[in-house]
């Protein structure tokens, strides 16, 4: 038999960017996603609400989705 050789890779590559997913403070339900470095710290972000009317709400950096 054949014997092949499998290439195990010494590292796993690790991407400077991830998506993360921004979510509205005021309860509304409104999120959208946003791409942030991978070493840098959460995002807190002041954007329009369309869902609640309001000018100025507070996102905040709730869950990071995947590497970019």
């Amino acid at each position: 038999k054949k014997l092949t050789s499998a290439i195990v890779p010494l590292f796993v590559y690790l991407s400077r960017y991830i998506l993360v997913r921004m979510l509205s403070e005021a309860g509304t339900g409104f999120a959208f996603n946003m791409k942030r470095g991978r070493l840098e710290e959460k995002l807190v972000k002041l954007k329009y609400d369309p869902i609640g009317k309001k000018l100025g709400d507070l996102l905040l950096n709730k869950r990071a989705y995947r590497r970019v």
